[in-house]
């Protein structure tokens, strides 16, 4: 099972491809973020994902891929990390930002932190 993002019509949508063919169908659970949010991964205002207190990480690129037990599925090898995914709004840093955590294990984990701070449990 993996979770996959795209673009559509200019908005940022995140799916899991249940049959495996890369595109999003209808029936396939999906959100589709708004057109003023984006990815927010190295961006000025958005905290370090050092600051969740896990090591290493590896940014959130394009998928994630679990096996059939939920956990992290690393094809390729090399270090095992968390993917860290933060999320912002384009005009709008004074609300700050959001970020998803997933362990190797398959735990994930929501934090929030204000513009240019640290990022918080939530």
């Amino acid at each position: 099972m993996s979770l996959q993002m795209t673009v559509k019509n200019g908005s940022t949508v995140f799916y899991v491809d249940l049959n495996g063919n890369g595109s999003p169908d209808p029936i396939e659970p999906m959100v589709m973020l708004p057109s003023d949010m984006q990815l927010a991964n190295h961006q000025p205002l958005t905290p370090a994902a050092t600051s969740t207190g896990l090591a290493p990480t590896q940014d959130f690129t394009s998928q994630i891929t679990f096996d059939y037990r939920g956990t992290v599925n690393f094809s390729g090898g090399g270090a095992v990390a968390a993917y860290f995914l933060a999320l912002g709004y384009v005009n709008q840093a004074q609300y700050g930002c959001r970020a998803i955590t997933v362990t190797p294990m398959g735990q994930s984990k929501v934090w929030k932190a204000p513009a240019s701070g640290s990022w918080i449990g939530m």
